[in-house]
């Protein structure tokens, strides 16, 4: 019969049975923490699975209290199993320091370590990628400034034609309005392009990049801004027309003035034109068009030593005086210095001063056959040197057998281009009836 062992027998072998089934359940410090049910829970303490700090403490691996035993320990503060802040997590916790093993607050992200914390399995107070997160920069992997800035700290832009932007921070910021516009990233101290008056007789030109340029001359007095646009040279002439002629006054033509004759080599002047109505008569179908009557207006004056060329006053389908004669003309005089009009303008729309009365010759003009008169003349024109009338014209001058014609009187001033109209319903034959020219020098 076996005797009963002593009571210290039994008390060393149950510490020895508790330590041996601590041996064969329980881990070492160098093993990852798992949950162990604790006085608070499954996983440990008060504070449940994960302790007051969570699983990244205050001092994490290469913390205060170093890897293995730390300030606390292994188990923490409060013991293997339950102690005050569970299992996993004492005051410095198992992995994370304060540093913890990559970012400013654990190895992960948040202030709170790994695995527990105050905010959840993977949080600081921030989370995942928390305030100080592993890949973050000063507020985290996405933050305000990110991994790289948008612009430089002091550089300048034109957010718009009248705003300008600074960058502050890394960002673009819409700092003030410029009142004269942006241009190349700076308030412009002027508009591209306007000008202005610096005094009375200099100007400035903003240029392209809003800048004022140096002061320029001007031709004339500077005002309203800007210099005289300069056109010409102060006191110069030129001829606006064959009858207007125009001075320079401050760079710039002032308004024009009608000459009494002409206009002619800038100013005014006189470009006498002789005219006569011919000492002969001629039938008018047989002229042989405007070109025919030409000819012999031009061999009437060479043969009476008239100087220059010679076009009759005639028109038909094809031409007129107003659309085939030089028009820089005057004054028109007769031969023997009659004048007839001051200029191409009077002639057409004012009249004749005095009829056309004398030949090249300095005589009366021929004696036709036309049922107009005995001075009749060949014209079938308006006062104004146009076409009267296409059927009046004896077939453009060509055919004795046409059936009418419009004729002048030559020696009154009034008439003496479209006085007449001869048809077959008075004569038989009136384009083979005869009548004298006008001829006009050119």
């Amino acid at each position: 019969m076996l005797s009963r062992p002593p009571s210290s027998t039994l008390v060393l072998r149950s510490a020895l049975l508790f330590a041996g089934l601590f041996v064969a359940c329980g881990r070492t410090v160098l093993d990852d923490p798992v949950d162990v049910t604790g006085t608070a829970g499954a996983s440990g303490g008060s504070a449940g699975a994960a302790g007051t700090a969570g699983g990244v403490g205050t001092a994490g691996v290469p913390g205060t209290a170093g890897f293995t035993t730390g300030t606390a320990g292994a188990f923490g503060s409060a013991g293997f199993v339950g102690g005050t802040a569970g299992f996993v997590g004492g005051t410095a916790g198992f992995v994370g320091g304060t540093a913890g093993a990559s970012g400013t607050a654990g190895f992960v992200g948040g202030t709170a370590g790994f695995v527990g914390g105050t905010a959840g399995a993977f949080g600081g107070a921030a989370g995942a990628s928390g305030t100080a997160g592993a890949f973050g920069g000063a507020a985290g992997a996405s933050g305000t400034a990110g991994t790289s800035g948008v612009c430089n700290d002091g550089d300048t832009d034109c957010f718009s034609t009248t705003d300008v932007g600074i960058c502050k921070g890394g960002q673009w910021t819409d700092a003030f309005t410029c009142p004269m516009g942006c241009v190349n990233g700076v308030c412009a101290e002027c508009a591209p392009g306007t000008t202005q008056c610096d005094t009375g007789t200099t100007e400035q030109i903003c240029a392209s990049n809003g800048i004022w340029s140096a002061s320029m001359p001007c031709a004339g007095t500077c005002t309203n801004g800007t210099c005289p646009i300069v056109t010409c040279v102060d006191g110069a002439t030129t001829c606006a027309s064959s009858q207007v002629q125009q001075t320079c006054v401050n760079g710039a033509w002032a308004s024009p003035i009608t000459c009494e004759y002409v206009c002619g080599v800038n100013a005014c002047s006189e470009n006498p034109k002789l005219v006569f109505v011919t000492s002969k008569v001629f039938e008018g179908g047989g002229l042989g068009g405007l070109l025919g009557a030409d000819e012999m207006c031009q061999s009437l004056a060479q043969s009476a030593g008239l100087p220059g060329t010679y076009f009759a006053w005639l028109s038909d389908a094809t031409a007129s005086p107003a659309t085939r004669f030089s028009q820089n003309g005057g004054p028109y005089q007769l031969v023997d210095g009659t004048e007839l009009a001051h200029n191409w303008t009077e002639l057409t729309q004012v009249g004749l001063i005095n009829g056309i009365s004398t030949t090249e010759l300095q005589t009366l003009p021929g004696t036709g056959t036309s049922a107009c008169g005995g001075t009749a003349v060949w014209t079938n024109t308006k006062n104004d040197g146009t076409l009267n009338d296409i059927g009046f014209s004896c077939d453009d001058w060509s055919n004795p057998f046409g059936m009418g014609a419009a004729l002048g009187v030559a020696g009154g001033n009034i008439g003496w281009t479209d006085e007449c109209m001869v048809t077959s319903a008075m004569t038989t034959t009136p384009c083979a009836q005869t009548a004298a020219l006008y001829c006009f020098e050119q």
